[in-house]
């Protein structure tokens, strides 16, 4: 049985003439329907995905015409410049492989920008995931925690990141900046598209027994209005949010 079916079993069986039934009598208190925003045929996900995250307050590095080092080292100089100091970094372990082009610029511009702290160190990973990861005391003390999402969905602008061995929820909520690495390939259209991909990462070749039960999904940077209906940024998580958009597949590690 699919995500998604599992999903739908917890609502039981309503046959056609209930549910039609319970259409109707929700239209005589709603005459105008909701209109689903998902993205028609033939849109472009990526620009769909850029206008709506930028709507939320995120930022948007595009990687596309000039390579991902020609974006994405000035972008850490910058930051680094920024706080007068090296910058401290937090980096998912799936992002420091040989292969991967993120750990090549993070190498070429580490000497006096940057302080690399892989999440895997020896420590407890909590969020009933095992393995190592960096500590709670690390990962706050980041500037800049950099994950490579699961998925992302251009409907809502949204990432979703499942917790792993050597990269716990933290990772993307304690650094007061997050920089997620989005693949061309982790891009879907809507909500209901992500379901059928669940399921693809549910049969992943780890153990699902190494992977928490539950998924972030990340809108925008973390705000909050529930004191006195005043807007703040960054109470619950990150004020920034950066998505690094890679128009090709990340290498096989």
């Amino acid at each position: 049985m699919t995500a998604r079916g599992r999903l739908l079993s917890f609502v039981g069986d309503v046959d056609t003439t209930t549910q039609q039934a319970a259409e109707g009598r929700l239209l005589e208190v709603h005459p105008s329907p909701w209109v689903a925003s998902r993205p028609a045929a033939g849109e472009d996900l990526a620009e769909r995905f850029r206008r709506e995250l930028e709507a939320l307050g995120g930022e948007w590095l595009d990687t596309a015409e000039l390579g991902i080092e020609a974006v994405l080292a000035p972008w850490l100089r910058s930051l680094a410049e920024g706080l007068g100091r090296p910058l401290r970094v937090v980096v998912d372990p799936q992002l420091l492989t040989a292969s991967s082009p993120v750990f090549d610029v993070l190498k070429s511009v580490a000497a006096g920008v940057l302080a690399v702290l892989p999440a895997v160190v020896p420590g407890t990973c909590g969020d009933g995931v095992p393995g190592t990861c960096a500590t709670t005391a690390e990962l706050a003390a980041a500037d800049l925690g950099i994950s490579l999402v699961d998925l992302a969905i251009a409907e809502t602008g949204t990432l979703v990141e499942r917790p792993r061995p050597g990269r716990p929820r933290a990772l993307s909520l304690l650094p007061p900046h997050h920089l997620a690495v989005l693949p061309r390939c982790r891009l879907v259209a809507g909500l209901e598209d992500l379901f059928d991909h669940i399921d693809a990462l549910e049969g992943d070749s780890e153990a699902d027994d190494a992977f928490g039960a539950y998924f972030t999904w990340i809108s925008g940077p973390s705000r909050t209005a529930d004191i006195e209906k005043v807007l703040t940024v960054g109470v619950h998580g990150p004020g920034r949010l950066t998505v690094l958009w890679l128009d090709d597949a990340l290498p096989a590690s």
